[in-house]
């Protein structure tokens, strides 16, 4: 079984493919961002306070990555248990940090859902050409 390294090594080090992992992470609808959103569920506000003071963006990060998140495509690789979880940690920080996230771009939700429908029927298609539409729309490649 082939598979990809999301790293390379540089003088023995394992140095992560950021672009390709975080690319992947958008191309699915859950920006990786997301990912730490559990995380900020169970904290405190004297401990958000602390991370905002270390990550001062991280609000505008996630305003910004909210509007690229999008249950209908996730659902489509995850399963809806993990989905639900993820909605429900999502309205719980969106609620703590008074965010109100952007709406998801049509343009970016029909390219990430030919990309699920490709990836559904086994095609490869245009998949690489529907990426790069997202990752202009995103305004980065990963």
């Amino acid at each position: 079984m082939q598979y990809t390294r999301y790293y390379r090594v540089i003088g023995g080090a394992r140095i992560l493919r950021a672009i390709k992992f975080v690319a992947s992470y958008y191309t699915v609808g859950l920006p990786p961002t997301l990912l730490d959103i559990p995380v900020l569920t169970r904290l405190d506000s004297k401990q958000v306070d602390m991370i905002l003071d270390a990550y001062p963006i991280l609000i505008k990060d996630l305003k910004r990555d909210l509007g690229y998140y999008s249950r209908d495509i996730v659902k489509e690789y995850v399963p809806r248990d993990v989905v639900e979880e993820i909605d429900k940690c999502v309205r719980t920080v969106v609620d703590k940090l008074s965010l109100n996230p952007r709406v998801v771009d049509e343009k970016y939700y029909f390219y990430a859902k030919k990309i699920a429908d490709l990836m559904k029927s086994g095609s490869s298609g245009k998949m690489v050409d529907y990426m790069a539409c997202m990752a202009k729309i995103r305004g980065f490649p990963g």
